[in-house]
């Protein structure tokens, strides 16, 4: 069975801490640590945190050796701390780095009384807390501080989103977070499989962009995702792909600690009674809003008033020309590995994805710079209006643009391009007919 585990790293060794151990991580100023070594051989002083007091534990009672100085082992302005929680006493136990948070499988030694948790990278000694209870030193009652706290002042309270990828937990901040969709439940298209901003979604007639967090944390793909969290914030909308939305975590701001230092994606714990939970950055998703939005246009002179109606366009290349469709009538993207492709002279074939089975309707032979498209290999847009499908081979998705109607220029019901746009880059677009290629493959 496996257990969620600190991996942290004092001086050149490293250790495995139970989650459920626990109580915070912390980082504190020099200036915050009592140093007091008269108290005795194991305890270094102690750690004042808001209104707590906690005993600083020497790590020389984890490895037997003589009490290290804290210049020696630690950065001298900051000292990362973790709060170790055992019964109702805590004690600061100080790290030169907190590693990684993951799940691993414990593994007993035969005729020892050291137990190891093994790592995709090897083995780290679990940290016995049974040496804690043993000691004689000062212990914070939790129980009697957490009541004088909550007497003395009104702590404030945040709220954070706990989502599941690939069974990994991480936190969101709630105050980002507008709703939840499953993705069953609505329609996207694939822009990239490289990537990590690699989908676009259409939730109630607007296309919001996503990001799936498996390729940013390079984390290993096994399960389908099923749900979208759409994030907002000033009216900039993007989303991420998660497996599983499982609760609203509710705490003070003393369970929030930094202890990522070098990653700018997670750089925050949330503690909470059972789990240390890595908490997605705030700032770097509000980044990621500012720059990814579908809602932000990159040129001035393309802004709209609230007033005009917007309608966001899927781009598409056939060869090397660009084409606009309604994102509203796309229905999915298929890749070619995904098809099965079967000639049929009238419509140029059909092709089957899964259980369903398309007209085709190439109409590259249609475009000014004749194009050539190998139908077993190309992608298929999967169009959809009024209950009737076709499939259009294409090269490959480009992105999305919006434009207002008054930006859209000329209209002309019989040719496969209904009307032209000047998309958010200021460049020409074509926009496909839907209504008579539909009806032009129905009738054929």
């Amino acid at each position: 069975m496996k257990e969620n585990i600190l991996v942290v790293r004092i001086g050149k060794e490293f250790l495995a801490i139970k989650a459920k151990n626990i109580k915070s991580i912390i980082e504190v100023d020099q200036r915050d640590l009592k140093i007091n070594s008269s108290l005795s051989s194991h305890t270094l002083g102690f750690v004042k945190h808001y209104k707590n007091i906690y005993p600083l534990i020497s790590p020389s009672i984890l490895f037997n050796k003589k009490n290290p100085s804290l210049d020696s082992l630690f950065d001298k302005n900051r000292v990362t701390v973790v709060i170790i929680q055992i019964d109702s006493k805590a004690y600061a136990l100080p790290v030169t780095q907190v590693i990684t948070i993951e799940e691993a499988k414990k593994v007993e030694i035969e005729n020892s009384e050291v137990s190891v948790f093994a790592l995709r990278n090897g083995f780290v000694e679990e940290l016995n807390v049974k040496i804690f209870e043993n000691l004689k030193v000062p212990f914070l009652n939790l129980k009697s501080e957490r009541e004088k706290l909550e007497k003395s002042q009104q702590r404030k309270k945040s709220y954070y989103l706990e989502v599941t990828i690939e069974g990994k937990k991480f936190c969101i901040d709630a105050r980002l977070v507008r709703k939840v969709v499953e993705l069953d439940s609505i329609s996207g298209v694939r822009l990239s499989d490289q990537k990590w901003i690699s989908e676009v979604y259409s939730v109630g007639g607007e296309a919001i962009k996503a990001g799936n967090l498996k390729k940013l944390l390079e984390i290993e793909e096994k399960t389908k995702e099923k749900f979208l969290v759409i994030l907002e914030k000033n009216k900039k909308t993007f989303a991420l792909v998660v497996d599983k939305v499982e609760d609203i975590i509710e705490i003070t701001e003393d369970k929030k600690t930094k202890s990522f230092k070098s990653n700018d994606i997670l750089s925050d714990f949330i503690n909470t009674n059972n789990d240390v939970i890595p908490l997605i950055s705030s700032s770097f998703l509000e980044e990621i809003l500012e720059k990814e939005s579908t809602a932000v246009h990159k040129k001035e002179e393309h802004k709209k008033e609230s007033s005009e109606e917007e309608n966001t366009y899927l781009i598409v290349k056939i060869g090397n020309v660009r084409i606009g469709i309604e994102l509203k009538n796309v229905k999915k993207l298929v890749r070619s590995e995904n098809t099965r492709v079967t000639s049929y002279r009238n419509l140029g074939g059909i092709v089957q994805v899964g259980q369903e089975i398309f007209p085709i309707l190439n109409i590259a032979n249609e475009l000014d710079e004749k194009i050539r498209l190998d139908l077993k290999r190309a992608d298929y847009l999967i169009v959809e209006k009024d209950n009737r499908n076709i499939a259009i081979p294409i090269s490959q998705v480009e992105g999305l643009t919006k434009t207002s109607t008054s930006q859209i220029t000329g209209s002309n019901k019989r040719n496969i391009f209904s009307k032209a746009i000047v998309d958010e880059n200021g460049e020409a677009l074509s926009i496909l007919n839907t209504d008579l290629l539909l009806r032009r493959a129905y009738e054929s």
